[in-house]
């Protein structure tokens, strides 16, 4: 380790030291003056490549600073960009649902609406059935009775015929073959013949209930006689075929009138029939839609709760984070 020395010790050192040792001395700072010479340009050298190194470690820190900074920045533009559409998703998905909620509500009146028109129709088609059962009771009873007045009348015409037709061959038997046209026991069996329908209180046979008084529109169709009804194909009725004697004609006559009622019935019969069917298949179809608006409800029900399930199990916010 060197001890520095002062200046008046070198002053005196110096004073005693001889010209060889002064070269050498001289010598020997040079020499170190040299090397410090060329250490300081070195260092300086050095100062030198490490200012520049530091320069460019600056421009590229710098370079990467800003490179990484609009990384950063393009980065979180991205991310607020799909905040703010997700945020969109979000509010578009809650109106989504709330549009459903409302359909789901409208649907749900509607199917109540329409179940209870579907009672109120199988109400009223009950009721009508009952209806429709009661008239068909009714129609049938007095279709009945009907067929029992008619018959007894007509038994009673018949038997009236026969009583003119025996009188007008015995009178034939005892004039020779001769019509006569008036008898004294003749008008007796007009009168009782011709007042026959508007007698209903009469005794006898003609008592029954008069054809007139029955409702034509009450009259089913199975009530109607035809031409195979074994008293209108009766050989007193078709051997009657002349209108020589006027009680005959009148009774030919009335007989007309009541095959005429009897179509008139059988008409009636057919259009309240056909009202009946018209009626049933009206039901029918008021039926069937219900039932289908029914069905169509359940499947948009179902279908808006399977979207309903959907939107709630898909959380868009798990994207953003």
């Amino acid at each position: 380790m060197s001890v520095q020395s002062t200046p008046s010790q070198d002053r005196h050192r110096v004073e005693d030291m001889s010209i060889e040792e002064l070269r050498k001395e001289y010598v020997a700072l040079k020499t170190i003056q040299f090397s410090q010479h060329c250490e300081e340009e070195m260092l300086n050298k050095r100062i030198e490549m490490l200012r520049e190194e530091s320069v460019r470690l600056q421009q590229s820190t710098e370079i990467e600073e800003e490179h990484v900074a609009n990384q950063l920045l393009r980065r979180l533009n991205s991310a607020e960009r799909d905040v703010k559409k997700y945020e969109q998703l979000i509010h578009e998905e809650e109106e989504t649902i709330e549009e459903l909620s409302r359909q789901i509500s409208v649907i749900h009146d509607q199917q109540r609406e329409v179940e209870s028109q579907l009672g109120k129709h199988q109400e009223e088609h009950i009721m009508l059935q009952g209806k429709l059962l009661n008239r068909e009771l009714k129609r049938s009873e007095l279709g009945r009775e009907l067929l029992d007045e008619w018959q007894r009348y007509l038994g009673v015409l018949v038997h009236h015929l026969a009583v003119v037709r025996n009188r007008e061959e015995k009178e034939k038997e005892r004039e020779g073959g001769g019509i006569c046209l008036a008898s004294p026991a003749m008008p007796a069996v007009p009168d009782e013949a011709s007042s026959f329908p508007e007698s209903a209180g009469a005794p006898g046979p003609a008592s029954s209930v008069p054809v007139s008084s029955v409702p034509v529109s009450s009259v089913p169709v199975s009530s109607v006689p035809d031409s195979s009804d074994p008293i209108l194909s009766s050989p007193l009725l078709t051997s009657c075929n002349s209108p020589a004697h006027p009680v005959v004609a009148r009774l030919e006559r009335r007989l007309r009138r009541l095959l005429a009622e009897h179509a008139q019935v059988r008409r009636g019969a057919d259009a309240m029939r056909q009202q009946y069917t018209a009626l049933s298949e009206r039901l029918k179809r008021v039926q069937d839609t219900a039932f289908l608006e029914i069905a169509q409800a359940a499947k948009y029900r179902e279908s808006l709760h399977d979207a309903q399930a959907k939107l709630l199990g898909f959380n868009p916010r798990k994207g953003v984070s």
